[in-house]
């Protein structure tokens, strides 16, 4: 998914992925994303975003990656369907939760 996070007007990028155990199987443990900042001549991976819930990726629009928590909720089968939608920004190589609204 691209966008720019760091208002530098290049495309940065995130990747977002789900973990498996390595023994095979089908429970998913967890789901991440790596951050890759542009610096104009290559892509320099600054870090991550692991919560210890449930997420899906939205996009990246006004320098924010917008994600959805995801949650169970009555008659939920194998996935969750309740989704909080949440907001975060890069701020010194660290991503935080913004608390500005989205425009």
């Amino acid at each position: 998914i691209v966008g720019d996070l760091n208002h530098d007007n290049l495309e940065d990028a995130i990747v977002w992925f789900a973990l498996y155990p390595a023994d095979g199987g089908n429970m998913c443990i967890g789901h991440e994303l790596s951050i890759y900042i542009n610096t104009g001549s290559d892509m320099k991976v600054i870090g991550g975003f692991e919560p210890n819930y449930l997420f899906s990726v939205h996009g990246i629009t006004n320098n924010k990656i917008h994600i959805a928590k995801l949650d169970f909720q009555d008659g939920d089968g194998a996935w969750p369907t309740f989704e909080t939608h949440k907001y975060m920004i890069l701020n010194k190589d660290k991503l935080q939760e913004s608390n500005e609204i989205q425009n």
